[in-house]
């Protein structure tokens, strides 16, 4: 079971702790349970992602060439940092920290939709300043994403 519980004010609050209670009542006593609590973050959405592929990515690879896949780690590297990362033979390459999949650690971990949108940002700042046009995803974008 999965429950979103919206911060104070929301008016579906008190519903979703009376639910959260009553399922760990109901819980069967002879078993053991894992009860998982994080915080929540708003996805990205699959437009935003697809839009990051779909444009900002194959016009930078038109007008300046290399792989998509190369201006993806490029761009993550520039948002979220770059590590060295040790190769057979004693060399060593830079790679980013993070993506916007993966944690530091590897581990599959999606960046929240105001974050995804920022890096669309970076991509898009990026490509205006070495010339490359980029339309909006959305006429109102910039208001919806917050």
């Amino acid at each position: 079971m999965k429950l979103i519980l919206h911060k104070a004010g929301d008016h579906t609050r008190e519903s979703v702790l009376r639910n959260a209670h009553a399922a760990i009542d109901a819980l069967d006593a002879k078993k053991a349970h894992r009860i998982e609590i994080a915080e929540y973050r708003a996805p990205r959405t699959q437009d935003a992602n697809a839009y990051l592929w779909a444009v900002p990515y194959p016009l930078l690879v038109r007008e300046h060439g290399n792989l998509t896949e190369e201006w993806h780690e490029l761009f993550c590297g520039e948002f979220f940092g770059w590590r060295e990362r040790s190769l057979p033979g004693g060399r060593n390459e830079k790679v980013p920290v993070r993506t916007t999949t993966t944690n530091e650690e590897g581990k599959r971990d999606v960046v929240p939709g105001s974050v995804f949108w920022d890096f669309v940002e970076l991509v898009r700042r990026f490509a205006a300043e070495s010339g490359v046009y980029v339309p909006d995803p959305d006429p109102f974008w910039k208001e919806a994403r917050h």
